[in-house]
């Protein structure tokens, strides 16, 4: 089992000679990362042939301010999915059992299964979670239950009372790993939110990343928050120097610009309002999304639908091949240009 990546733009610009692609295939920031987060990358540049040393400690301090935590319930991690490996590699045995919503991300199941550990997939209510399904599935032998908040690729998000009455009846001996990648996203003033679950005590795990609102995809960095001994426990995992020096000094500066992130939300914000709108008049079906992506569903031929738009230098992502969802295609927000050209290209497509 391999992770399907969306396809790049430069991919696109080699197989068809293309320029001026529009990429909303992958949940990246249309206006890139803060400006500090590159200014503070430069001038540690000529620092590259040096380790990491306290960059680890400043960033996790930096977090711990940031959450309203003490830094020993923080691990920093080479992006999200290396926090959620070392996790399948610490608490899973073979035989062992993990509880997985369909769809979801990949990495979910390929960690657990790298393990050893064996799946149990629950089935989705019109795309939506299950959550009297997911507590049912949970067994003698489940060790850990995943659940996306905002989900990836659906964009939907659960309500905290609805999240809490689903921990309720999680035997405390099952971990829950609330994957909040797209928390920075939300304004539903309903929605889940993890770090008030922390604060509870309960045992969840959230991991989030500085790959989506920060705009640090390429630099690879993820985080984790939770019980200060489970957090030891995945720290003690880690190999020396995990994460790059230059990619712990850029989230360091880009969590440091709280602008930048209202910025990107509120373009989000406002572009997944014109997207929901523009493309419900094609006559397509958008489910309500709170991430940075929107899914259309119940398309006849996606595949077909993905190979024109690509044809006219839009990527964006089926999600037959990289989540098992047949007829649905993941559209990720842009600028206010690039969503346009979406539109303009998927009208053509589609007539």
């Amino acid at each position: 089992m391999t992770y399907v990546a969306g396809k790049s733009a430069e991919q696109l610009r080699r197989e068809r000679g293309l320029e001026g692609i529009v990429k909303l295939g992958s949940n990246e920031n249309p206006l890139g990362p803060s400006s500090k987060a590159i200014a503070a990358v430069q001038l540690a540049a000529g620092d590259m042939h040096r380790y990491p040393d306290v960059e680890l400690g400043d960033l996790r301090a930096a977090l711990a301010a940031h959450l309203g935590f003490d830094p020993s319930r923080i691990v920093v991690g080479n992006g999200s999915c290396d926090i959620l490996m070392i996790l399948s590699r610490t608490m899973l045995r073979p035989g062992d059992e993990v509880v997985i919503s369909h769809p979801a991300f990949l990495m979910y199941e390929i960690s657990a299964r790298l393990a050893g550990a064996e799946i149990v997939f629950v089935e989705p209510h019109d795309y939506a979670y299950d959550l009297d399904a997911m507590a049912g599935a949970v067994g003698e032998r489940t060790r850990i239950v995943y659940v996306t908040n905002p989900n990836n690729p659906t964009g939907l998000a659960l309500d905290r009372d609805d999240l809490a009455r689903f921990l309720d009846r999680i035997p405390a001996s099952v971990l829950v790993v609330l994957d909040e990648a797209y928390h920075e996203f939300v304004d539903s003033p309903d929605a889940a939110d993890g770090r008030a679950l922390v604060s509870e005590g309960r045992n969840v795990l959230v991991t989030r990343s500085f790959s989506k609102i920060y705009g640090l995809a390429g630099m690879r960095v993820g985080y984790g928050f939770g019980a200060p001994e489970l957090i030891a426990r995945l720290a003690a995992a880690q190999p020396p120097f995990n994460t790059g020096r230059q990619a712990l000094i850029a989230a360091l500066a880009a969590l440091g610009d709280q602008e930048h992130v209202e910025r990107s939300r509120q373009v989000n914000a406002e572009g997944r309002a014109y997207l929901t709108e523009q493309l419900s008049s094609l006559g397509l079906r958008v489910l309500s999304s709170q991430s940075n992506h929107v899914l259309i569903v119940g398309l006849d031929d996606a595949a077909a639908i993905d190979d024109g738009l690509q044809a006219r230098g839009v990527i964006v992502r089926p999600t037959e091949a990289s989540f098992g969802l047949a007829g649905c295609i993941r559209v990720t927000i842009g600028t206010r240009d690039e969503n346009e050209t979406l539109l303009r290209a998927l009208a053509e497509v589609l007539a």
